[in-house]
């Protein structure tokens, strides 16, 4: 909450020095240069309020409690098949969580960076669960991110997938090819094979392929979060399924459901 005061109070100031030098003004008038300093100044008082109110709005949306529905149970026979995807946790885990996602898309990134690490902390870590990622980029909104999922299976082909995948949600705003190849090179890869790699477009394949997947499960929006129980024949069972970015507490609670069985 004291984010969310600061932020008040940083607005409200903006707002006063605005009101002040509007006073001022014409005492100002019968001087050229300072008329047109002082209205650079407000035009430049006014883009700061406005990203204040933007911080503002996404502090409020942050603390906003998650609606009831958030969650959806999966009543039907739905399976999804992981044995060619990236996944970390202990094979032994009983629950598998499975994300389609987008490495451009804000939301995305606020899972990447909020929730998950909480869940990888008190589930992937501990054995409880595994976490197995497949690739959705919205190529319509994201001109980026389809790029950037091929780069991070061409680090997988170096065994630095998980390490490229964090890099790639942490430098969202960065995602053009030059900028995959200082990515690649800041987490130690060969940086001429990942070139090869990435301007080969041989991934590309295997990124349309978790796209049709997620389109047969009905997948229109990122992130789209699938929790269920392993199958016998390489697939996750769905229980559980979450859309957005929600608070941990919302996937915590779902977690924890079929962990018990629910």
């Amino acid at each position: 909450m004291r984010y969310l005061a600061a932020a008040r109070l940083s607005l409200a100031l903006a707002l006063s020095t605005a009101v002040v030098l509007a006073a001022s003004a014409p005492a100002a008038a019968q001087i050229p240069a300072e008329i047109a300093a002082l209205r650079k100044d407000v035009d430049a008082l006014k883009a700061g309020q406005a990203t204040l109110q933007k911080q503002l709005d996404e502090i409020k949306a942050t603390l906003r409690p998650a609606p009831q529905d958030s969650i959806i149970n999966v009543t039907q026979d739905v399976s999804v098949p992981i044995a060619d995807s990236p996944v970390r946790g202990a094979a032994s885990a009983g629950v598998v969580l499975v994300e389609f996602s987008d490495y451009e898309c804000p939301f995305c990134g606020r899972f990447a960076n909020d929730a998950l690490p909480q869940i990888d902390r008190d589930y992937i870590q501990t054995g409880k669960i595994r976490h197995v990622f497949r690739d959705f980029p919205l190529e319509s909104i994201h001109k980026n991110a389809f790029k950037a999922s091929e780069a991070a299976a061409c680090a997988g082909q170096q065994g630095k997938y998980w390490q490229m995948h964090t890099q790639l949600f942490t430098n969202q705003k960065a995602l053009t090819p030059p900028d995959l190849v200082r990515h690649a090179q800041s987490v130690g890869l060969d940086a001429a094979a990942f070139q090869q790699c990435l301007d080969s477009g041989k991934m590309a394949a295997r990124v349309r392929r978790d796209m049709e997947l997620g389109q047969k499960m009905g997948v229109s929006g990122t992130p789209m979060i699938l929790i269920g129980t392993p199958a016998a024949n390489g697939e996750v069972k769905i229980r559980k399924a979450i859309s957005g970015a929600m608070p941990f507490s919302v996937f915590k609670q779902a977690i924890d459901d079929v962990l018990a069985g629910k």
